[in-house]
């Protein structure tokens, strides 16, 4: 009896640790799409490569995939002087 709620526990706790990760994630990502210059970029899109882009932010250990290389630019660049998160 003891066993399943050791069990239990540990699967709640790792269900907590991932809603935070995409809560966080999604503040993030908000705060990048309000940009000007993401705004800039759906208004005139560059010709480019359309190439699923990942982005892995080290501070939080979450990766976030873009749909292409330059949207990816922006928000490491976005991260970096921002919110000084390191991105690769």
């Amino acid at each position: 009896m003891q066993l399943k709620f050791c069990l239990i526990s540990l699967i709640l706790m790792s269900c907590s640790s991932i809603d935070k990760s995409l809560n966080e994630k999604g503040i993030i990502l908000d705060k990048f799409y309000s940009t000007n210059k993401y705004g800039e970029y759906t208004q005139n899109p560059p010709i480019t490569r359309q190439v699923i882009t990942p982005v892995y932010i080290k501070n939080l250990n979450i990766n976030i995939e873009f749909p292409n290389p330059y949207v990816a630019s922006l928000f490491k660049e976005f991260c970096r002087d921002e919110l000084s998160l390191n991105c690769s």
